[in-house]
C-alpha cells in the first residue's frame, strides 16, 4: 500500500472513530435550598470555626460531598432573600442591575418589571441553549417569581397551578383555586420525597441519552412553614438536646401554638434539614447508579441566609445585610476538582452563569453584561486560583421598605454596609471579625472610602433604585390597594341593595360600612408602618429607632 493510501485510510480513521472517543459536555446538578442558613448543617463551613456548623442537625450526604469536592467558606448569595436571589442566579448579575432588589419588589413593579422576564438577559437555559453543545435543561421546585420554569427556556419542569413559583412554599398538593387546596400528605414534607423523585426520573432519562443536562433542584425547604416527618422529629427528640434547643422544643405539638409548630420548633427543623440531606444523597446515588457522577458538577447552596437563627458565630440572617443574612452553606463537587478542600475565596452565586459557561466548553460568546466570573480557578487550585470580575467586589442593593434599607459592598478582607434612611456607614474586616462586632469606620476611613466609591460608582451605573422612589412606590400602592378594595366592596353593596328588600338596606349598609371600616383602617396600618420604617435607623430588622450598637 503506498504511504499517500496508508495516510488517507489513517485521516479516514481518525475522521470517522473521533467523535466516539469525544469528551461529552459536562453536567451540572444546581441543588437550591430555601432559607438554608450558613451554620445549619453538619459539614463545617470553616475547618478552624467551632461555629460554622450544626452540632445537632445531621447531614451525612453533605458531608459525603465534602469529602468529594470543595467546601467554600465565603460563598454569598445575591441577596438576603429569596426572589432577587433566585433571579441574579439565573440570569448572572446582580439584582441592582437586573432591577430586582427584594421579595414583594414594587420598585420593580413600579418599572415595569415585576411579573415579567428581564428584558435583553439571557437565563441558564437559554445560555446552554446558545451554547449548541446538547444540552438539555430541567428546573424542578420552587421558581423564580417573575416566570415559569418553561417561559425562561426550561426543557423539563414541574411547574403547574398559577403560581410561579410552583406551589408556594411547598404547603399544598395544589394552590389554586382556593377551596380546593389540600395539604401535603404526611409522608411528603415541603415536597422533599416527590421533587426527589421527579429528579431521579430526570436522571435515569438522562442516562440512556447522549446528551449532557443541567438540572436544578429547587427545595422549598427549609422556608417556612416548617414541615418534617414525624418519625423524623421523633428521632431529634431522643438525641442529645441541641445547643439551640428550649424546653419548649420538647412539648408534644398539641401544646404548642400554630407559630410554634411551623416556625420555631427546632426538632422539627432539624429533622427537616435532614430530610433535604437526604435528597441530596438519593441523587447523589442516583448519578453513581448511572454512571454520570465522574462528568458531573454537583453544587449545594442556599438562596439567602438563614430563617432560623442563630446561625452560628455570624450575626444576622434571613432579610438583612450582615453576613448571617446573605453568606450561605456551598458545596461544590465534580470533574478535576480538589477534593475535601476548603476554599476561603471570596465567591457568589452570579458567578455560577460564567463558570458554567466556561466548564461546558461553549464556543458561544458568554451572554452580554455578566457580573461574576469563572470559578474555574478556585475549582481547581483552591486558595491559589483568582476569580476574575469586571465588577470590583460583590456589591449588594436592599432598599427595602419592610426591613432595614442597606448596600453594602465586600472586597478582600473588608465589608462596608450603609443603612440608606441615615446614611451610616458601618465597616468590618469580615476575615478576622466574622460575627462582626468591630466597627472599623473610624479606625480605617481610608478603607471605608474606596469602598463607598466603588460600591456607589456601580450601584450608579446600572441605575440602582433609591430607597426614597422605593418608599414612594410602595405609598403609592398601598393607597392604589386601599381604593380599590373601597371601591370594590361599595360595588358589592349596590348589588346588594338591588337584590335585597328596602326594609333590610341600613343594616346591609351598617354591615358594608363596618367592612369598609375594616378595609381603611388595614391600610391606614400598612401606610403607617411604612412610614415608621423612613425613620428606621437600624441595620438589621425594626420598624423604629433603636440604639445603634
Amino acid at each position: 500500500m503506498s504511504p499517500k493510501k496508508k495516510q488517507f485510510l489513517f485521516v479516514a480513521f481518525v475522521f470517522i472513530v473521533s467523535p466516539l472517543f469525544a469528551t461529552k459536555a459536562p453536567n451540572f446538578v444546581l441543588i437550591y435550598v430555601d432559607d438554608l442558613g450558613w451554620a445549619d448543617t453538619s459539614v463545617r463551613m470553616m475547618r478552624d470555626v467551632k461555629g460554622s456548623r450544626s452540632y445537632f442537625h445531621q447531614t451525612p450526604a453533605l458531608e459525603k460531598l465534602a469529602k468529594r469536592g470543595v467546601v467554600f467558606s465565603n460563598a454569598y448569595a445575591p441577596a438576603p432573600t429569596c426572589t432577587p436571589s433566585r433571579i441574579s442566579l439565573h440570569y448572572g448579575k446582580t439584582n441592582a442591575k437586573l432591577g430586582y432588589t427584594t421579595v414583594h419588589d414594587i420598585a420593580a413593579h413600579d418599572r415595569g418589571l415585576k411579573e415579567s422576564i428581564p428584558k435583553d438577559h439571557i437565563s441558564f437555559p437559554q445560555m446552554f441553549k446558545q451554547a449548541n453543545l446538547g444540552y438539555v435543561t430541567a428546573h424542578f421546585g420552587k421558581g423564580i417569581a417573575i416566570a415559569k420554569p418553561q417561559e425562561i427556556g426550561y426543557d423539563s419542569h414541574d411547574a403547574y397551578d398559577t403560581g410561579d413559583n410552583g406551589n408556594y412554599h411547598g404547603e399544598f398538593v395544589k394552590i389554586a383555586p382556593v377551596t380546593e387546596r389540600e395539604s401535603l400528605p404526611e409522608d411528603d414534607p415541603k415536597r422533599i420525597y416527590s421533587l426527589t423523585e421527579t429528579a431521579e426520573k430526570f436522571l435515569e432519562k438522562q442516562s440512556k441519552s447522549d446528551h449532557p443536562f443541567f438540572m436544578v433542584v429547587s427545595h422549598y425547604s427549609a422556608h417556612v412553614p416548617h414541615a418534617a416527618s414525624p418519625h423524623m422529629i421523633e428521632k431529634y427528640r431522643n438525641i442529645p438536646r441541641g445547643q439551640y434547643c428550649r424546653d419548649e422544643d420538647y412539648l408534644d405539638p398539641s401544646e404548642m401554638t400554630k407559630s410554634q409548630r411551623t416556625c420555631t420548633w427546632r426538632l422539627q427543623y432539624a429533622a427537616m434539614v435532614e430530610e433535604t440531606d437526604m435528597s441530596l444523597g438519593r441523587i447523589m446515588d442516583a448519578l453513581d447508579k448511572h454512571n454520570m457522577t465522574n462528568d458531573t458538577y454537583i453544587i449545594f447552596t442556599s438562596d439567602n441566609g438563614g430563617g432560623l437563627t442563630p446561625n452560628g458565630v455570624l450575626t444576622g440572617g434571613k432579610a438583612n445585610l450582615y453576613e448571617g443574612g446573605i453568606r450561605v452553606p456551598t458545596v461544590v463537587a465534580g470533574p478535576n476538582m480538589l477534593k475535601d478542600t476548603q476554599c476561603d475565596v471570596p465567591i457568589t452565586q452570579w458567578d455560577l452563569m460564567s463558570t458554567f459557561h466556561d466548564l461546558s466548553g461553549s464556543k458561544t460568546p458568554a451572554p452580554k453584561g455578566l457580573d461574576g466570573g469563572s470559578l474555574r480557578e478556585v475549582f481547581q487550585k483552591g486558595n491559589n486560583g483568582r476569580v476574575e470580575r469586571p465588577v470590583p467586589g460583590i456589591v449588594f442593593n436592599y432598599p427595602y421598605y419592610a426591613a432595614a434599607p442597606i448596600n453594602a459592598i465586600r472586597i478582600g478582607d473588608y465589608k462596608l454596609m450603609r443603612q440608606l434612611n441615615t446614611g451610616e456607614e458601618r465597616l468590618y474586616n469580615v476575615v478576622e471579625d466574622l460575627a462582626e462586632k468591630e466597627n472599623l469606620i473610624k479606625a480605617k476611613p481610608e478603607v471605608a472610602k474606596e469602598l463607598a466609591k466603588k460600591m456607589d460608582d456601580y450601584l450608579t451605573a446600572v441605575n440602582a433604585r433609591k430607597i426614597e422612589d422605593v418608599y414612594k412606590a410602595r405609598f403609592t400602592e398601598l393607597n392604589m390597594f386601599k381604593k380599590k378594595s373601597l371601591s370594590h366592596e361599595k360595588q358589592r353593596l349596590e348589588k346588594a341593595l338591588k337584590e335585597t328588600p328596602s326594609d333590610k338596606h341600613e343594616s346591609l349598609k351598617e354591615e358594608y360600612a363596618a367592612k369598609m371600616g375594616n378595609i381603611e383602617a388595614r391600610y391606614d396600618k400598612q401606610i403607617e408602618h411604612c412610614q415608621m420604617q423612613t425613620l428606621n435607623e437600624n441595620f438589621i430588622g425594626g420598624n423604629h429607632k433603636k440604639n445603634k450598637d
